[in-house]
């Protein structure tokens, strides 16, 4: 029988707060320091645990010191990550009320201009990434310019709104369908935008338009997915009509954000449809199939873990609750076995062993349930 709470103690003894102050890591909150602090705070928050020592205060404090040094804003490995965490830790009274996260607003917001303005619009490496924690943490989250570069992009078609994004290893121009990359990532961004009344009738639009394209074009480019990974505009000979099971690409992190508005915006009929499939979804556990060779969050199999104990949540549907325990066992083998076919090699969040880290606490002391503490999904738009 696998002990989980052994493997717990392994990651910890792997990722020391004291990794943090010998800067031994980068400080990014996907694949580095800040990530780190989260997985602490998260234990601290949910067991009796008081990880609010020295050790704690003093990583906090000397990533705060870090973040002029920062090579990138991004998201995923620049300081708008960071100061995601450093909201998360105001809303949880980890940091005090009185800390001023306005002080960082106006460097956001020029660098969320120059992405936009070098047409970089990824929600993990450019724009669309810092409106999101700009949305998040500060009154007048400046997208003008954003939002009228998205409107520019959008293209009208008979099934909705598309937009066209750089598919940079092979220099071509797609339509992404993932969530780590493609257009479906927008869609909490302008849900955020509709319900903060901020440019409330364009995000409205743009939100039905591709809402609408996916729905309009579920199984019409793959046999064994809902949805292909990308569609080249030019050359359907290298599109990806096949996608795996997946948080990052995927029918599964595609349909989870679809059925969350669906339900919240949508028809009773429309959420029932979305919901079906995700239950067709939940049986797909064929390694060829779902492509899942590794544990990680982003293509492996804690992601799929997280997403369907998430949706049994929601939902109470019993098969998401076998299909997020199986990917639980799956998660606690490949750890043992050091099985990274997709080279996870990493202590990452998104990557690497703190996912798994995270999911064990999460079980273990009953998270999901708690909405309030569910909050750190929010970096993955779950």
């Amino acid at each position: 029988m696998i002990d989980q709470n052994e493997i717990l103690e392994k990651i910890k003894e792997s990722l020391p707060l004291s990794s943090i102050q010998k800067g031994k890591l980068s400080n990014s909150l996907f694949t580095g320091g800040a990530g780190i602090l989260l997985f602490y705070a998260l234990e601290m928050l949910t067991t009796e645990e008081n990880y609010l020592n020295e050790d704690f205060e003093q990583s906090l404090v000397i990533l705060c010191n870090r973040a002029s040094e920062y090579s990138t804003a991004s998201f995923c490995n620049g300081y708008a990550g960071f100061l995601w965490l450093l909201d998360f830790f105001k809303k949880n009274n980890i940091l005090d009320e009185a800390f001023d996260l306005n002080i960082y607003s106006d460097q956001l917001h020029r660098d969320l201009n120059i992405y936009v303005n070098n047409d970089n619009m990824d929600f993990l490496h450019g724009a669309t990434g810092l409106a999101y924690v700009s949305l998040n943490i500060f009154s007048d989250p400046k997208l003008e310019l954003y939002f009228n570069t998205l409107l520019n992009k959008v293209e009208k078609t008979d099934e909705g709104y598309c937009l066209s994004t750089k598919f940079t290893l092979e220099h071509r121009e797609v339509y992404d369908f993932g969530l780590a990359h493609g257009m479906i990532n927008l869609l909490p961004i302008l849900d955020l935008c509709i319900d903060r009344n901020i440019y409330k009738e364009l995000a409205k639009d743009i939100f039905n338009g591709i809402f609408n394209y996916y729905i309009n074009t579920i199984g019409r480019y793959s046999k064994k997915s809902f949805f292909p990974n990308f569609l080249d505009l030019t050359d359907h000979n290298f599109s990806s009509f096949e996608s795996r099971l997946a948080w990052c690409y995927g029918d599964l992190g595609i349909l989870f954000l679809l059925y969350k508005y669906a339900s919240k915006y949508y028809s009773r009929d429309k959420s029932s449809f979305l919901l079906d499939k995700l239950k067709i979804t939940a049986k797909r556990k064929d390694d060829i199939d779902t492509e899942i060779g590794d544990y990680s969050i982003c293509h492996g199999s804690t992601g799929a873990s997280i997403i369907f104990k998430i949706l049994f949540i929601k939902t109470g549907e019993d098969i998401f609750n076998e299909a997020s325990s199986y990917w639980e066992k799956r998660s606690m083998e490949y750890y043992l076995s050091n099985n990274v076919s997709s080279g996870v090699k990493n202590h990452s969040i998104i990557e690497g062993s703190l996912g798994v880290g995270i999911l064990i606490l999460m079980n273990k002391n009953n998270l999901f349930a708690n909405d309030f503490l569910l909050k750190w999904a929010d970096m993955f738009l779950l």
